[in-house]
């Protein structure tokens, strides 16, 4: 069964024009995070630059935490795992997704912008809780699945080992400002299962 850090769910048959309206809904808030900030995301700022009503976008998007959230993964890569049951496949799968998703500019920026507001707006400390939560969920339970097969060590704390693995990408990314190439996600998964192998 595929899972995914960010996967949407689209109807197969959607009206042409609500397919239309919700792009300018998405674009116009895209536009405003960009220029202004999540401050500038308001249901008023997203109607009147979308060229759509208020009601509109309310129907889309009820929530401010909702309108936030669409809008910061509006960009993010489509990041499905197929999971095959090897540790190394399932990791390199889910860091390679993750180094993309970083190596994207706006991406990048979208990610700081998240990082340094969620510490005083309710709002999008929600956002950030739920995208990092969904990202945990599947790391952590690639992990911990790995340790219940034997395939790493009986004591490895899975949070921590989780939080390791990923935190050197935001490393590279946030405070090195260089890019997670393939080979290098190779290496850190290498080392990690060697490291972490069971005696």
């Amino acid at each position: 069964m595929p899972t995914s850090i960010h996967s949407p769910v689209m109807s197969d048959h959607v009206d042409p024009r609500i397919e239309r309206t919700q792009a300018a809904i998405l674009q116009a808030a895209e536009e405003l995070l960009m220029e202004g900030g999540p401050d500038a995301i308001t249901h008023a700022n997203v109607a009147e630059r979308a060229n759509v009503s208020r009601t509109t976008v309310y129907t889309h998007h009820p929530t401010r935490e909702e309108l936030l959230r669409v809008t910061v993964e509006s960009r993010r890569p489509d990041i499905l795992i197929e999971l095959t049951g090897d540790l190394r496949s399932d990791l390199l799968a889910g860091l390679n997704g993750l180094a993309k998703d970083l190596g994207d500019e706006q991406r990048k920026r979208i990610f700081a912008t998240v990082l340094e507001r969620s510490h005083h707006d309710p709002a999008m400390a929600t956002v950030r809780k739920e995208s990092v939560g969904r990202a945990s969920m599947l790391f952590t339970g690639l992990l911990r699945r790995a340790v219940e097969e034997g395939k790493l060590r009986s004591d490895l704390d899975a949070d921590l080992a989780m939080a390791s693995l990923v935190g050197i990408f935001f490393f590279k990314r946030f405070l090195l400002d260089e890019p997670v190439p393939p080979e290098m996600v190779e290496r850190i998964v290498d080392d990690f299962i060697r490291t972490n192998a069971p005696g």
